[in-house]
């Protein structure tokens, strides 16, 4: 792996590890639960972070699309979403996502990194770019579900 990935990989781990941790002991019911109209819940935002996560891994040329793509795609916001998967299923996918996405960072050499990259993004226009903007989305929405998870009444989400 080019050793400027070490953080991004160390920074994905622990963001698997947080999504978790942040939907320990949210039942079904709980994670489809708004808190109001201008907020999402936790189950969209874990079926929105497979699909980042899988976008991701194609971004960094490799194939993998989210079980939940066709349910995503057409929809421009949280209203429109009619069925939800289980907490279970995302955690599955979640998991499912996680090899894909590191073997494509293994895999990645300085040139890929250095190369430009459609689309760009805000930090640049290099793929590093756009996969350091990516790690930093992802850890945003686990923020996210981390504050839900408290307005929900549940422990803070932990670290360990």
């Amino acid at each position: 792996m080019d050793p400027r990935l070490e953080t991004h990989h160390k920074a994905l781990q622990l963001n698997t590890r947080l999504l978790r941790n942040c939907l320990a002991g949210v039942d079904d019911a709980l994670a489809r639960r708004r808190p109001n109209e201008h907020t999402n819940n936790l189950a969209f935002l874990a079926m929105h972070l497979v699909d980042v996560r899988a976008y991701a891994t194609r971004y960094l040329g490799g194939d993998l699309l989210s079980p939940f793509h066709e349910i995503l795609e057409p929809i421009k916001k949280i209203d429109e979403l009619e069925t939800y998967p289980e907490v279970d299923a995302l955690l599955a996918a979640w998991a499912a996502s996680e090899a894909p996405l590191f073997e494509r960072l293994g895999a990645l050499t300085s040139t890929d990194l250095d190369g430009e990259a459609e689309p760009k993004f805000p930090l640049g226009a290099t793929r590093l770019d756009g996969l350091t903007f990516l790690v930093e989305h992802e850890s945003f929405h686990i923020g996210q579900m981390a504050i839900l998870r408290r307005v929900h009444g549940l422990p803070a989400m932990s670290y360990a």
